[in-house]
């Protein structure tokens, strides 16, 4: 410990506590000792200046050393006290304990006693600041979102976490304590061989970076980033590793919607601007590429048809266009009410309708969930000149552990309006009526 030790002497006898303040500060050169005579001037110095430790005779007039270490605990409850008193018995050394007194030494002749003094106040004082550290460490650790820890260089012992951790590792900070090893269970597992490389260069005393998934029960969804630095003694050995990991989780779920979103875009640019494909053959890819990067089997296009001149989302019917995946209610051609499909729901939507898990809406036991048994539903409305022409929707019999993220709604929002311009442009350019456009898109 480099810091200074500042020490209150207490003693009656001036010249006793002069001696003693000379003897200890030879002994410990960090000791700068300050002595008063009574009880009363004692607590008056420690309660306007800075001390690290209390040390008081016991037999004095007015108040005893004892009743000073009260009246000092009863503010400062766990303030280094050592009773230093020529006046030794059990009756004063129960008492004294039970008072709380930090330490207690019996004054002896000649001068070793004065070395075992202060070696008990070093003591007292290095027990004190490290409880303090501790507790600053455990009040600014509760009030961050990062998981503060420190571990011995061996990675066997948990010296600090801060409640953080069990949120992030969806661990309890109790069975870390008990079993360490436990945090790097938490760790997906691909992430390890990276995460164990890392730890290694920080018990050598390399400060390291690293990102990495934890979080078991939530399928190892969360990332995290972590940054740790060694702490070294007087020789250069390293023996703690200290540090913070940051849940990035956001960041990373940007990063990615970024990527898919540029590969999405990418990937509809490469079909529709081919030359060697139909328009049916465009259609099946993107169907295709949809339900790859949708996590959906089914992907679909339909056209809808009204039962009178005005359009009633209860009174239609829709019919399969072009479809990818093998359902028994989805081919090219099959038809049904539109009080029996989901895209009844789809066409009263002025924006995509997205459902990632039916059983939380009211759709389920109706007439479209028992014809088809959709468990998650993303589409949306085909516009011709204006007008409902149909929709685009992909589905799972499975329902989404997460909503459809933006980059999957930018998706199904383009390749909606890249097909309602062809069927536009095909209405448009060829003597195809409607009926036989849709054959036409549908057939083999």
């Amino acid at each position: 410990m480099s810091d200074g030790i500042r020490v209150l002497h207490v003693d009656d006898d001036p010249d006793f506590g002069e001696l003693t303040a000379i003897l200890l500060e030879r002994v410990d050169a960090r000791f700068t000792v300050e002595t008063v005579s009574s009880a009363d001037e004692g607590l008056a110095r420690f309660t306007t200046e800075r001390f690290d430790c209390l040390v008081s005779d016991y037999d004095m007039p007015e108040k005893t050393g004892i009743d000073f270490l009260e009246a000092v605990h009863e503010a400062y409850p766990d303030f280094p006290f050592i009773l230093f008193t020529g006046k030794g018995s059990e009756e004063i050394a129960s008492d004294a304990i039970s008072a709380g007194v930090t330490d207690y030494l019996q004054k002896g002749s000649g001068t070793d006693h004065y070395s075992l003094l202060a070696n008990r106040i070093s003591n007292a004082v290095s027990r004190h600041r490290a409880e303090k550290a501790e507790q600053w460490m455990h009040e600014l650790g509760e009030k961050s979102d990062d998981v503060l820890w420190m571990f011995t260089s061996d990675w066997e012992e948990l010296l600090f976490v801060n409640s953080a951790y069990e949120r992030v590792w969806g661990q309890t900070t109790t069975s870390l304590h008990r079993r360490p090893e436990t945090f790097f269970d938490g760790i997906h597992p691909e992430d390890r061989p990276r995460v164990k490389a890392a730890m290694d260069d920080l018990a050598k005393g390399d400060s390291i970076e690293v990102e990495y998934r934890v979080n078991e029960r939530e399928q190892y969804s969360r990332w995290v980033w972590a940054r740790g630095h060694p702490i070294t003694d007087d020789d250069g050995t390293v023996v703690r590793v200290t540090g913070f990991t940051r849940d990035v989780t956001d960041r990373k779920e940007r990063e990615e919607e970024r990527r898919a979103t540029v590969e999405f875009l990418r990937n509809l640019s490469d079909v529709t601007t081919d030359p060697t494909l139909t328009v049916r053959e465009k259609i099946d890819q993107l169907l295709a590429q949809g339900c790859e990067k949708l996590d959906s089997p089914y992907g679909i296009v339909t056209a809808i048809e009204f039962d009178g001149e005005q359009p009633d989302s209860n009174h239609g019917t829709q019919t399969v266009v072009v479809s990818h995946g093998s359902h028994e209610r989805i081919h090219p051609g099959q038809s049904c009410s539109l009080s029996k499909a989901y895209c009844r729901e789809t066409i009263e939507q002025d924006d995509l309708l997205t459902v990632h898990d039916v059983r939380a809406t009211d759709w389920e036991r109706t007439s479209a969930d028992e014809r088809f048994g959709f468990g998650s539903y993303i589409g949306g409305k085909l516009l011709v000149d204006d007008e409902l022409y149909g929709t685009l929707c992909f589905a799972s019999q499975t329902p989404r552990d997460r909503p459809f993220t933006d980059a999957q709604k930018t998706f199904v929002k383009l390749v909606s309006k890249w097909v309602s311009y062809e069927v536009e442009h095909e209405l448009t350019r060829s003597d195809d009526d409607d009926a036989t456009l849709k054959t036409r898109l549908g057939g083999d």
